[in-house]
């Protein structure tokens, strides 16, 4: 018996926004632990980066434009 299934695909933006999220925690452990307050908001800021670009990801699917 054959089944067939969607092809998975990542889309470009998912995965720079994965990608920016997981380089941004390490960069804000370290000023955290340095107590270096510019690397540990230029973490939380590449964070919040990522979420906003996974949100429009979302969105994109949701509509069918993704």
């Amino acid at each position: 018996m054959l089944i067939a299934t969607p092809a998975l695909r990542a889309p470009a933006q998912t995965s720079a926004a994965l990608t920016l999220s997981a380089s941004s925690l390490p960069l804000e452990s370290i000023g955290t632990f340095t107590g270096n307050q510019g690397d540990r908001l230029a973490g939380k800021a590449n964070q919040s980066e990522a979420k906003v670009r996974n949100a429009v990801e979302d969105v994109k699917a949701k509509a069918g434009m993704g």
